[in-house]
């Protein structure tokens, strides 16, 4: 994210001569016409990590390396949830996958997720025993509120926000 790498905006070929270029600067390179686009710039950025020092620095396994260290940067407060906290300085150098000059808060999940193991979508849209929507998983509380029910479903805090913030987000493109 080019927000994360203190980069303001850049040009970018990818949307000229589409709705997505109206109204912005559009200027040409050798020829070929770029867009102006403005870097994404985050209030607050949940993550998740596998382990962290008492410093904030981070370690990520599988798929969260991608992603969540640019996340990180770019925004104003990270919080991550981690499956152990360490003491400063057991966490080789080398293995650091995210300094801690980037974390705001971490928070000790209170729960494994054993990814073999998780529910199906099918089984998150079965109603709960007695009739409840209320989702058959515990949910972490790392200093969240629990479940609750909404508009976009039964989920609990942070788990639920990347998927209301993508609800709306899809619905105000599309009006």
């Amino acid at each position: 994210m080019p927000g994360g790498a203190g980069i303001p905006a850049f040009y970018s070929p990818t949307g000229v001569d589409t709705a997505v270029a109206k109204g912005k600067d559009v200027r040409y390179f050798d020829g070929k016409p770029y867009v102006l686009e403005h870097a994404i710039r985050l209030d607050y950025a949940l993550l998740r990590a596998y382990r962290a020092d008492r410093a904030g620095n981070l370690q990520f396994r599988g798929g969260s390396q991608n992603f969540n260290p640019s996340f990180a940067k770019a925004a104003q407060v990270a919080i991550v949830e981690v499956d152990e906290i360490v003491e400063t300085g057991e966490l080789a150098p080398d293995t650091i996958d995210l300094p801690g000059i980037f974390v705001a808060r971490v928070v000790k999940s209170t729960l494994t997720l054993d990814v073999r193991n998780l529910p199906s979508n099918d089984d998150l849209r079965r109603p709960a025993a007695g009739g409840s929507r209320r989702a058959n998983i515990p949910i972490a509380r790392a200093g969240f509120p629990g479940p609750r029910e909404s508009r976009e479903g039964v989920c609990g805090a942070p788990a639920c926000v990347p998927a209301i913030a993508g609800r709306i987000f899809f619905a105000r493109r599309r009006q």
